[in-house]
């Protein structure tokens, strides 16, 4: 989880280190705060997920820089919800 710069810095040096997926769980972040792992990650041959809650947060984590994410992890038990999930990521 990353609350911190510090804990950026750690989760950064796992996907230059030993990683070929991090996933990114931010709570209350916003996109802005995303983008920086993004551009950091992109050329390590790593991908970068993040958590995700509702449909709504889908579109702006995939697009975020003309790049994205890598991918989106869903945090829901409800199955509505993840076919709203699949519909909105394809």
């Amino acid at each position: 989880m990353v609350k911190t710069p510090q804990d950026l810095e750690k989760i950064m040096e796992h996907a230059r280190t030993c990683c070929d997926e991090v996933v990114i769980i931010t709570h209350n972040w916003k996109i802005i705060h995303v983008e920086n792992p993004i551009a950091m990650v992109a050329c390590l041959g790593c991908n970068l997920l993040t958590e995700v809650k509702n449909v709504a947060e889908v579109e702006p984590f995939i697009n975020i820089l003309e790049k994205g994410v890598d991918g989106v992890v869903v945090k829901t038990a409800n199955e509505k919800e993840l076919k709203n999930f699949a519909r909105a990521c394809k």
